[in-house]
């Protein structure tokens, strides 16, 4: 089995990949950012999974290899699921953990749907953190992976809806183009 923990010396929690269950345990130290965390291990392996999987959509290889990229490693999608588990450390896992918490935290969230949820991802992940960079996560989230940790828990359809929402533009910028006076 493979063991991974969040925090240093007392842990907050754990993520253990055993040969046939997962099991994700919070313990006393626990927080929100545990369970964001601790996901993020689980949604690696599931992405590992999915895009090696024959037949999967060219969409998760491109996404899966963009991660493996951001992490530093040299293996892809083609190099098939053992590789790339076996090339990713603990180091390029934790990476990815704290990665995920740094996507919640900045509160975008990829549909209307989880709209509030991000808003309150955001609004506890700034107390307990304070910034992305100089904080615990020390992580630096690029356009790609975001759009990849979009895909992991929103639908395309959703993403482009939100998409579409976010490009709407005022209808008038000033009083002035709406015929008004600044007071009106």
């Amino acid at each position: 089995a493979n063991i991974l923990h969040q925090g240093d010396g007392s842990p907050k929690g754990s993520i253990t990949f055993g040969d046939q269950s997962i099991s994700i345990k919070l313990l006393e130290k626990a927080d929100l950012s545990t369970f964001v965390h601790e996901s993020g291990h689980l949604y690696l392996n599931e992405l590992i999974d999915d895009a090696t999987t024959a037949g999967t959509n060219e969409q998760l290889r491109t996404d899966l290899d963009t991660i493996l990229k951001w992490m530093g490693l040299d293996v892809t999608s083609a190099s098939g699921a053992d590789a790339i588990k076996a090339a990713v450390q603990t180091k390029h896992h934790e990476q990815f953990a704290r990665g995920s918490e740094a996507y919640a935290m900045e509160g975008k969230a990829p549909s209307q749907a989880l709209r509030e949820a991000f808003a309150r991802f955001r609004q506890w992940f700034i107390q307990a953190y304070r910034s992305l960079t100089t904080g615990p996560l020390q992580v630096k989230l690029t356009k790609e992976v975001r759009e990849v940790m979009d895909r992991l828990v929103a639908t395309d359809d959703a993403i482009n809806s939100a998409a579409q929402e976010a490009d709407v533009l005022p209808a008038f910028t000033d009083a002035e183009s709406a015929g008004m006076t600044p007071t009106q």
